[in-house]
């Protein structure tokens, strides 16, 4: 080591010796060290905890779309803790709570800024009305939930009936009839892509062998189908109603039972072809 390298190691030690403390690298490293170690031993004591810094603050519920939940009911199912934090929290069982309502088909948390808990609500809605063995009125979303009826969807709900109202149903229930998840895929499909089939729907009746028939009410016209329907069956179907209400054909069967075609009934045995739909 030559003279003149010890002398600046030494130059300049005094000069950092000469700092206040607070500027001084190494102290200030110790210090905070020691303060971390410290910290360390108390949280393992359990004299302080994490929980002030991790603390839910608030809960915020966003639906994904209007329904009839009430924040209450939400808030209740929750049952969040008042040292709830997101360091303690079973997000799991939190949702599995919230979604042990029958109304709520999917709950999902995540955290939010100035620690809220933000928590998107996806809703069953209702699509078919059901009256059970007691006359207890239900509505049944179109995963065949039932629900207990809220505000004023009944008047708007086609009835399901047949085998699948002879129950007690509950709910949060599934009834299990033949035929039944078709039927409902297909009433969901027409209320989603082809309102105007869904409009005015009074029934759908199962028959209990797996085909359905559907009834308007403002329209003679009956429906005998069996099982769901593809897109292209949906359209020709759409397209042949509309003719027979245009040419005043009110007194017939339309027959959707086959897969590749559908046929018109008449009572009067007069045949109906497709060149006169056309």
């Amino acid at each position: 080591m030559t003279p003149s390298s010890s002398r600046w190691k030494w130059e300049t030690r005094r000069q950092l010796l000469r700092r206040p403390p607070w500027k001084r690298p190494l102290p200030l490293l110790g210090a905070a060290l020691g303060l971390c170690g410290v910290g360390a031993v108390l949280l393992v004591a359990g004299v302080i905890s994490f929980h002030p810094l991790f603390a839910i603050q608030g809960v915020e519920f966003i639906r994904e779309q209007p329904g009839t939940l009430s924040i209450g009911e939400l808030e209740a199912a929750l049952a969040l803790p008042p040292e709830a934090s997101f360091t303690n929290l079973d997000w799991k069982a939190a949702e599995e709570r919230l979604q042990s309502i029958p109304r709520v088909a999917e709950a999902r948390l995540r955290y939010g800024w100035f620690h809220e808990l933000e928590i998107t609500i996806e809703e069953r809605g209702a699509l078919v009305l059901v009256f059970d063995e007691d006359g207890t009125a239900w509505e049944v979303s179109k995963r065949g939930v039932c629900l207990a009826p809220r505000g004023q969807a009944l008047a708007d709900l086609p009835l399901l009936s047949g085998p699948a109202s002879d129950l007690t149903l509950r709910a949060g229930m599934r009834p299990e009839s033949t035929g039944l998840a078709p039927v409902l895929e297909l009433l969901d499909a027409l209320r989603s892509g082809h309102p105007q089939l869904f409009e005015g729907l009074s029934e759908a009746h199962l028959l209990g062998d797996g085909t359905y028939e559907l009834f308007w009410n403002e329209s003679p016209i009956v429906v005998w189908g069996f099982g769901s329907l593809s897109q292209q069956s949906l359209r020709a179907w759409e397209h042949i109603m509309g003719w027979l209400e245009r040419d005043g054909y009110d007194d017939v069967v339309v027959d959707l039972r086959f897969q590749d075609q559908i046929v018109i009934r008449h009572p009067l045995g007069t045949p109906i072809t497709s060149e006169e739909i056309g």
